[in-house]
């Protein structure tokens, strides 16, 4: 949770620096084994799986032990990704009222086991009762 994390603020401070979409895609689903750092070079407005997006770095695979990540994002979205104001882009999180959360279960008794993202925030946390409670 803590690599995801920081990839997500990566994406977001790339995005503001650079002023472009930019963030992490994971290729859709409810449950994800690796993602990537993307910037969209095509700008067509999202971080998406057209080959054109540009991958910042390598692939990151969720280690073994942990199995796989879960996202609350709506079925089919395949990203999340911030806009040149560093803030949460509409265009790849329709529903912008409702954080995304990142979770892994079991979570083994780690601290720390999920990251929620909002329009102006990232946070770590440990899910409490369905919800990522800032740590």
């Amino acid at each position: 949770m803590i690599q995801l994390y920081s990839d997500l603020q990566f994406g977001r401070m790339t995005a503001y620096g650079d002023k472009v979409i930019s963030g992490v895609w994971w290729g859709g689903g409810t449950s994800f084994t690796s993602y990537q750092i993307r910037s969209d070079a095509n700008n067509n407005g999202v971080i998406d799986d057209t080959g054109v997006d540009t991958q910042i770095g390598a692939t990151v695979t969720v280690k073994n032990d942990v199995g796989s990540i879960t996202s609350s994002a709506p079925a089919g979205q395949q990203s999340v990704s911030f806009d040149g104001r560093g803030f949460l882009n509409t265009a790849n999180a329709p529903d912008n009222n409702n954080p995304i959360t990142f979770s892994v279960a079991p979570s083994y008794g780690a601290s720390i086991d999920c990251v929620m993202v909002a329009t102006t925030q990232i946070i770590l946390g440990k899910m409490n009762a369905g919800t990522c409670a800032q740590k």
